[in-house]
């Protein structure tokens, strides 16, 4: 159980990085551009602004309903819509790490009229017809598209690659459950439970793994699945199908447990129990499959460069592991060598992960920490510090913080009617002071502050 938990934590972790950066108001709020001064850039005031990436908005001007593009300064991004069609969502077929004022080359607009949705390119002309009763992102630039045929009751779904134009040959009904996650041609599924006859009980659904002309390519006998990076997946199976299982007293309670597989299916190295991918260093958070309650670390050779010591491990920089001894002992700091490198703190209890380049400044952590001169309110998580990588405190236990990023730190203080904002730098040093208000990075130079209408 601390194996599959500590997936879905990086998986939904991974999921918060990957979308639409969002800064919600309460009701009758209001959203503003500024500098890393606080300073307001432009004269445009939003009821609703959520970020792209490459410098692009999509919000909704105050005193208006209708949703438009908007460049870092506020000035609005002018589009080609077909008559009568309103802005869904904007898809970016490269990579965000851009600066652009105007509509890019390469953007899609997902638009809809009456209920039904299609996509158009920059110009407005129709790339998918607007027949479809939705459109959703799976990941890997991978979109289904869903429809109701008319006259009949029944459901026919395609995949679009808006990276190369790509859709699925024939359209296909939808006996099978929610899609994703995908990665390197594979497109993961999920079949429907079906009557467990004749005790009348519903069995699990099964997950397997398709491409974009919905043929089969892995069947659906696992009971989870992971999306595929550099040729290799993290999939659940029953622990009666793996040959080489040996029930032990650590592994009996589980009757299923991770393994990798390629992209044929074939189980690779079933005597490893996976936590994680294999990260830029080569690495990964692993286990024995015959003592899954302590983790260590693999090289990809499969061999652990760390023995399993540890009942969690987070990666939580490029370079660096942060390990929860099973003997309840403190956090440490662990290299990518596996080498301890220090003892955090009695008081921290957590060390945040990392989800990659852009999700956190290098040299720095973010570790939730116990104050014990504050007083926080029951069920309310513990207040953060930053940490650099050798164990110094920058910023105290005092606030929330976000991740740095940019040099930027953005901390709450407070609860609920009492909290306050700001946002710092690295150094500890308020950049823009306290006050009732929230604010998101999303530039480097910019970040979206928001009022709420019902403080």
């Amino acid at each position: 159980m601390r194996i599959m938990r500590a997936l879905i934590a990086g998986f939904l972790s991974m999921l918060l990085i990957c979308g639409i950066r969002r800064a919600d108001a309460d009701d009758n709020g209001t959203f503003v551009l500024v500098d890393r001064h606080g300073n307001t850039i432009g004269s445009s005031v939003f009821t609703s602004l959520n970020y792209y990436g490459a410098g692009i908005y999509q919000g909704t001007l105050k005193g208006t309903t209708k949703v438009g593009l908007f460049n870092k300064n506020g000035e609005k991004i002018e589009m080609r819509l077909p008559t009568g069609y309103k802005l869904e969502e904007l898809i970016l077929k490269r990579d965000t790490k851009r600066n652009v004022t105007t509509m890019p080359d390469d953007a899609l607009i997902v638009v809809s009229h009456l209920g039904l949705h299609g996509i158009v390119d920059k110009r407005g002309k129709f790339l998918i017809a607007p027949e479809y009763d939705s459109i959703r992102y799976l990941g890997g630039k991978i979109y289904f598209l869903t429809k109701t045929v008319p006259n009949t009751s029944q459901r026919q779904s395609i995949f679009f690659d808006v990276e190369t134009g790509r859709r699925s040959k024939e359209p296909f009904t939808t006996e099978r459950y929610n899609f994703g996650p995908v990665g390197e041609g594979r497109i993961a599924f999920e079949t429907p439970p079906t009557r467990d006859m004749p005790h009348g009980g519903w069995s699990n659904p099964k997950h397997g793994y398709c491409d974009i002309d919905h043929n089969i390519i892995i069947p659906a006998i696992y009971d989870w699945v992971g999306g595929f990076k550099d040729g290799l997946a993290i999939v659940r199976v029953s622990r009666s199908s793996i040959n080489s299982e040996k029930m032990t007293a650590q592994n009996a309670s589980s009757p299923s447990r991770n393994v990798y597989i390629d992209k044929t299916g074939k189980m690779i190295e079933p005597e490893i129990e996976p936590v994680s991918l294999f990260d830029k260093n080569g690495l990964a958070i692993a286990a024995r499959a015959t003592n899954p309650g302590v983790v260590g670390l693999i090289n990809r050779k499969f061999e652990f460069v760390m023995e399993p010591a540890y009942e969690t491990i987070n990666q939580v920089a490029a370079e660096a592991f942060a390990g929860r001894p099973s003997n309840h002992k403190p956090i440490v700091l662990i290299s990518t060598t596996g080498k301890k490198m220090f003892d955090f703190p009695d008081t921290v209890t957590n060390v945040e992960w990392y989800n990659g380049p852009g999700s956190v400044d290098p040299g720095f952590m973010v570790t939730e920490e116990k104050d014990h001169n504050s007083k926080i309110p029951e069920g309310h998580r513990d207040h953060n510090s930053l940490m650099d990588m050798s164990g110094k405190t920058v910023i105290p236990p005092k606030y929330y913080l976000e991740p740095p990023r940019d040099g930027l730190v953005v901390a709450t203080a407070g609860f609920k009617k009492n909290r306050t904002c700001g946002v710092m730098n690295c150094d500890g040093e308020f950049l823009i002071p306290l006050q009732d208000a929230f604010f998101s990075l999303t530039e480097p130079d910019r970040l979206v502050k928001s009022t709420s209408g019902n403080k």
